[in-house]
């Protein structure tokens, strides 16, 4: 684990797009993205931005990100979890 909060932490993806691909993921079991609290889709966020920050500060090469969510198996969620994918993105 990268980093924990409160209701939520971060982990480095098992299955990378990129190096640092990072997955924000909510504590609690939702499977829809939809259905967590306004606080727990605050924390994410924090969390998002916070690791953002720190990816920027870390490596240099890196000059945008991918940041996604898949809804639903049809929409490519093959983890029942929700949870936001922050992909770093060089040239």
């Amino acid at each position: 684990m990268l980093r924990e909060a409160e209701l939520a932490y971060v982990i480095a993806d098992r299955f990378p797009v990129t190096a640092g691909h990072l997955l924000i993921i909510p504590k609690p079991h939702e499977p829809s993205w939809f259905e967590l609290s306004q606080g727990e889709l605050a924390q994410c966020h924090l969390l998002l931005k916070e690791m953002r920050e720190r990816i920027l500060d870390e490596e240099k090469d890196v000059l945008g990100f991918n940041v996604g969510i898949n809804a639903g198996a049809v929409a490519g969620q093959t983890v029942m979890h929700s949870h936001i994918h922050l992909i770093p993105r060089r040239q």
